[in-house]
């Protein structure tokens, strides 16, 4: 058996479109890097320099769009363990983010730590039904440095 879902109209669909072309060549996105925003200018987008926008006109978008695969794999890390999109096919997504956990040691809610979010992510990893991980848990405050932002993540 399979279940076909269909979350916007044909016109809702359209309507999304247009007005994220809309968006897209009025307000832009901000690009960081100066590589990214001369490939988008050579390409045709409005570059400010000033404020790193780029706003990318219609054709832009609809040229890329023509040129986009319908369908892809996201690679998995072990082999045999793609995730295909847009093949039709449902995927289980973990995902939360959540900055308190509860212990249930100490029966008690508290702020999520590094353990905590090491511990999610071996039980998911232990899963096979599940697809695709975002992280479960992190901690309240954020590292004060690049050295602790790298150490929190390995």
């Amino acid at each position: 058996m399979q279940t076909y879902l269909q979350v916007l109209s044909a016109h809702e669909r359209a309507e999304v479109h247009d007005r994220s072309l809309d968006l897209l060549a009025r307000v832009g996105v901000r690009v960081e890097t100066a590589w990214g925003r001369e490939i988008l200018a050579n390409a045709g987008a409005q570059v400010d320099a000033q404020t790193h926008s780029v706003r990318f006109p219609a054709w832009l978008v609809e040229t890329a769009l023509k040129q986009t695969p319908r369908k892809f794999s996201l690679g998995g890390r072990r082999p045999g363990y793609s995730l295909p999109m847009n093949a039709g096919e449902c995927a289980l997504l973990v995902d939360g983010g959540a900055l308190f956990v509860y212990d249930a040691e100490q029966n008690i809610r508290r702020s999520a730590t590094h353990a905590d979010w090491v511990k999610a992510t071996r039980l998911v990893d232990a899963m096979d039904d599940i697809d695709l991980y975002w992280w479960m848990v992190r901690e309240d405050q954020p590292p004060e440095s690049p050295r602790q932002f790298v150490a929190y993540w390995r």
